[in-house]
């Protein structure tokens, strides 16, 4: 029962906290999805039997922790699902536990939340994006001040401001290498 009673504040929670953010800064249309997800979740939190709770406490701790980290980095995350909807012909991989899309006609790669999307099946590409990621999890909704504009700034003009380093020198990149195990 604790358990349950557990599940159903967090749930309230997350709820609560996402109708303001959406009632603040979204769309009408946004703010309806937002109460019908949450009040979906509460009451089938709330009526879920105890035996079923108590068999299956790992999963619903995995979806709950995988909801949660979701809603932690959602900017990034509906910007990775925008560029997913506009690309073509992306196709998606596993490298061990790393997901990502792969199309061929993308230059580089670039990573928005959950989503990794490159141009090159390479491995250190790859570990190097899933690096993203992880920063991604960690700093939540300041990713893309932190790590994401910099980087593209860096991308785009490092060339011309520092032309004697390399793309992978720069701290958002050096970092990433670190956390995705990239040695170069």
């Amino acid at each position: 029962m604790k358990t349950k009673k557990i599940i159903f504040w967090v749930v309230v929670a997350v709820l609560v906290i996402g109708l303001g953010i959406y009632l603040k800064y979204a769309s009408f249309g946004a703010t309806v999805i937002t109460i019908i997800v949450g009040a979906s979740g509460l009451v089938l939190g709330w009526i879920a039997p105890d035996a079923v709770l108590q068999v299956h406490q790992g999963i619903a701790m995995r979806v709950l922790r995988a909801i949660l980290l979701y809603l932690w980095q959602l900017p990034q995350n509906l910007l990775g699902l925008l560029f997913l909807l506009v690309l073509k012909g992306e196709t998606r991989h596993r490298l061990g536990s790393i997901r990502f899309y792969f199309l061929d006609t993308f230059p580089g790669g670039i990573t928005l939340g959950e989503y990794i999307i490159v141009g090159t099946r390479q491995e250190l590409t790859v570990r190097h994006e899933y690096g993203h990621v992880l920063q991604s999890r960690m700093l939540g909704p300041l990713y893309l001040l932190v790590i994401g504009l910099p980087s593209v700034l860096w991308a785009w003009l490092g060339d011309r401001v520092a032309p004697d380093k390399s793309y992978y020198w720069f701290y958002t990149e050096r970092w990433t290498d670190r956390l995705g195990g990239v040695e170069r």
